[in-house]
């Protein structure tokens, strides 16, 4: 009897040996499957790496293009500088053939044009008219130390040099007008 029972255990163990075995090999080809189909599927993440870079610098180009856009709305000249010196600098970083290069820099440009924006949305426009007059006659200011004898003037230009003009006379029938520095114009 004992020989029996003996049998029926091994048949037993030998039962369940083989659901775990049946349990394994259903696993594997599970896993055989889901890799044919990762492999059969193309996904963006799995483009080769010319595709990625040129699906990378269309996107740098068309948010450049917008921020260079937004640059051209600001009002402070400092601002509008800014912009273009930090444009400049990231295209020439784009110019690199590193993937990760390439992908910090679009992710840079989408933080910047944010900033920009919000720039652009923010400006004291007023406070700037007020530093930066645009017509060129209120740059000029010119003042008669001695009416018809000492003529002094000074006129601003665009890239901020100044230029200071001074003239005196003996005799005041010079007749000189106040817009001393408009021939330099």
């Amino acid at each position: 009897m004992d020989c029996c029972l003996g049998r029926q255990s091994e048949r037993r163990e030998d039962k369940r040996e083989d659901k775990r075995e049946d349990k394994r090999e259903d696993k594997r080809e599970d896993k055989r499957k889901q890799k044919r189909e990762q492999k059969s599927e193309k996904k963006p993440d799995d483009l080769n790496e010319t595709e990625l870079a040129k699906l990378l610098d269309l996107e740098f180009e068309h948010m450049r293009r917008q921020a260079q856009a937004i640059c051209q709305t600001l009002v402070h000249p400092r601002d509008q500088k800014c912009c273009r010196t930090q444009l400049e600098d990231v295209s020439r970083l784009n110019k690199s053939y590193s993937l990760e290069i390439k992908k910090n820099v679009n992710i840079f440009l989408k933080f910047y044009l944010k900033a920009l924006r919000w720039t652009q949305l923010n400006q004291p426009v007023e406070l700037y008219k007020k530093w930066y007059p645009t017509d060129s006659d209120s740059k000029e200011k010119c003042v008669w130390m001695e009416p018809g004898k000492c003529f002094f003037a000074m006129k601003e230009f665009e890239d901020g040099s100044i230029i200071m003009y001074q003239a005196t006379a003996k005799d005041p029938s010079a007749k000189w007008t106040s817009n001393g520095l408009k021939a330099l114009r």
